[in-house]
């Protein structure tokens, strides 16, 4: 065969590179970290704290990773349920490096504190995309896993008491004590004001009891119940019934405590009241003079026993203390009686 008929390879064109593109997911498939997507968090009290949610690279590990992301509202919530921005956390819209071979990248967001009664509020932070740095688009490039991954909710739990405290707000008319007297209807009911503290939010029930110190269950009446607190409601009343009788008594307490609540609300410091009945129906006992009338006559001689008056005075039946009475002559008699006053004493236990 003639050589110069023969066909030529060029020398320099010999060799023909295949580049192989990045097959699979050589820079990793990114999202966040399962305890990362719902996270809970309290609100602080004073000062401002971070939360730290991780996103995690899977599958691959090569080269570095751009990952945005931003905060943006829980707008599916309702919105007492929806945290504001500026106002319950610092919004970012920010981006973090994740270097070739790592695997986890951590991202802070900082919630604030305020003294507002709130309820539970929720808002996102989003992985808004992720690439190679430096590196081309098209195939090979980072991804996100599967949607939903991709959002991260923190919850900021319920504070400052929003659906309220609930404790008593009465003013104490000797120390210690509230007094209610046994005295004719309607004025023998006594009202004890319970307030509601800080939120107002939601319907509440609060169960009462009174119990006997020095009382019995005779003495008042009802023994317990509940007081309904309606939802942006802040004061309600327990009203209790004093009982009167005719029996003779000396002062009697029994005190009424705020037992539970229903509704999510808790009970306050002052969940107690002392109520004192003050002695009534003479507790020291009635006095009166045996017989209303009685006769004497003119005297015939010095110290007749026929001129002589006997009054004899009677305590009522219960009646119990020390008593001093101080008796005189009406004005009528004067000239024709002696003596014209004078005091006649009983002991702790003396009837007659």
């Amino acid at each position: 065969q003639d050589p110069q008929q023969a066909a030529v390879i060029d020398k320099q064109r010999a060799q023909a590179q295949l580049i192989i593109l990045p097959n699979g997911s050589p820079y990793g498939v990114v999202g966040w970290h399962l305890d990362s997507q719902f996270t809970q968090t309290q609100e602080p009290l004073r000062t401002p704290v971070n939360v730290t949610l991780s996103i995690v690279r899977e599958q691959g590990s090569s080269g570095e990773v751009a990952i945005h992301y931003q905060t943006k509202a829980a707008l599916y919530q309702p919105p007492s349920n929806q945290a504001s921005a500026g106002e319950d956390y610092i919004a970012k819209d920010d981006t973090i490096i994740m270097i070739t071979g790592a695997t986890v990248a951590l991202v802070t967001v900082m919630v604030l504190p305020d003294d507002i009664p709130e309820l539970a509020e929720s808002f996102l932070v989003n992985i808004t995309g992720v690439e190679l740095v430096g590196g081309s688009t098209g195939a090979g490039q980072p991804s996100l896993k599967r949607p939903g991954m991709e959002v991260a909710e923190i919850t900021i739990q319920e504070n400052d008491d929003p659906r309220g405290v609930l404790q008593f707000n009465v003013s104490e008319d000797v120390p210690g004590s509230v007094v209610a007297y046994e005295i004719p209807p309607p004025d023998n009911i006594l009202y004890l004001s319970v307030v509601r503290l800080a939120g107002t939010i939601g319907r509440l029930v609060v169960y009462w009891e009174a119990l006997p110190i020095t009382a019995d269950f005779n003495d008042f009446s009802p023994a317990s119940g509940n007081v309904t607190f309606q939802e942006g409601q802040k004061q309600a009343t327990v009203a209790i019934t004093i009982l009167d009788d005719e029996k003779v008594e000396t002062s009697e307490t029994f005190r009424v405590n705020l037992m539970r609540v229903i509704g999510g609300a808790r009970l306050g410091q002052v969940t107690s009241v002392n109520v004192t009945i003050p002695a009534n129906d003479s507790p020291l006992g009635r006095f009166g003079f045996q017989n209303l009338e009685v006769v004497v006559s003119e005297p015939e001689f010095v110290n007749d026993p026929a001129a002589i008056a006997n009054l004899t005075v009677l305590r009522s039946a219960g009646g119990q203390g020390a008593v001093t009475l101080v008796w005189r002559v009406e004005d009528q008699a004067l000239k024709d009686l002696s003596p014209l006053n004078g005091t006649l004493v009983f002991t702790e236990a003396d009837t007659v």
